[in-house]
C-alpha cells in the first residue's frame, strides 16, 4: 500500500472501509506531523496522537523519531523506484524516458503535499540522517536517469561530451530548487505550476537542438 493510499484510507468516507494497518497509519501521521510542525519541533507523542494510538505503540514499530524519518524516505524511494521502472519500461527514446521520469517524480510528490514537504524540505535539513538512508534505493533510482543519458549518447541524441555519472550527480540541484520552492510556499503543488517545465528543461539541457 502506498503512502498516498494510506492518506485516503486514513480518512474513510464510510464506516465499513477496512482499517489502515497501524504501521502504515503511524507513518502517515508522521508525514503530516513533520510537514505541519517541522521535523525538529515534532515529538513522537504528536505522531501517536495524530495516528490515534498510544505513544508506546509507535515504539513497537519504530525505534524513535529518527527511524520514522528514515522509514518515510526508504518507503517513498522504494515506491518511486517501482513506479519509475514501470513508467519507462515501454519507452525506447531516451528523451521521452527523461521526461517521463521527471514528470513521474513531480506527480508523485504533487499528489501528496505533506509528503512533498517532508521529502524535499525536512529531509534536506536533516542531513545527519542521510548515512542511514538506503544508498541502494537511491543508486538504483538515479541509475534510471544515468542509463537514459548513456542510451541517448549511444543513439547520437545527446552531446558526447556529457558524462552520464557526472550529470546524474547534478540531480541534487533539482531537489534543492524544489526545497527552496516549498520553503517559500508550502501550499503549492508542483505539477500545477510552470516550475515543473523548468525542471524538465534542466534535465533535458544536454539534448542537441
Amino acid at each position: 500500500m502506498t503512502l498516498n493510499a494510506v492518506a485516503r484510507r486514513a480518512r474513510p468516507a464510510h464506516a465499513d472501509v477496512a482499517p489502515v494497518p497501524k504501521r502504515d497509519a503511524i507513518l502517515r501521521a508522521a508525514i503530516d506531523v513533520f510537514a505541519g510542525r517541522g521535523y525538529f519541533n515534532a515529538q513522537v507523542a504528536d505522531v501517536a496522537r495524530a495516528a490515534g494510538v498510544a505513544a508506546g505503540t509507535v515504539y513497537l514499530y519504530f525505534k524513535g523519531k529518527d527511524d520514522l524519518l528514515v522509514s518515510i524516505f526508504d518507503r517513498t524511494m522504494r515506491e518511486g523506484l517501482t513506479d519509475s521502472r514501470a513508467q519507462v519500461a515501454d519507452l525506447r527514446d531516451p528523451r521521452e524516458r527523461l521526461l517521463r521520469l521527471a514528470r513521474g517524480h513531480l506527480a508523485r510528490l504533487g499528489q501528496d503535499r505533506n509528503l512533498a514537504i517532508v521529502f524535499q524540505v525536512e529531509l534536506r535539513q536533516s542531513t545527519k540522517f542521510m548515512e542511514r538512508f538506503s544508498s541502494t534505493l537511491l543508486r538504483d533510482y538515479l541509475g534510471l536517469i544515468r542509463q537514459a543519458i548513456a542510451d541517448g549518447q549511444r543513439d547520437g541524441l545527446f552531446r558526447a561530451d556529457i558524462k552520464p555519472t557526472a550529470e546524474v550527480c547534478n540531480v541534487p540541484r533539482w531537489r534543492r530548487c524544489l526545497s527552496s520552492k516549498f520553503e517559500r510556499d508550502k501550499s503549492s503543488i508542483m505539477p500545477s505550476t510552470p516550475f515543473m517545465g523548468v525542471r524538465i528543461s534542466w534535465l533535458m539541457k544536454s539534448v542537441r537542438p
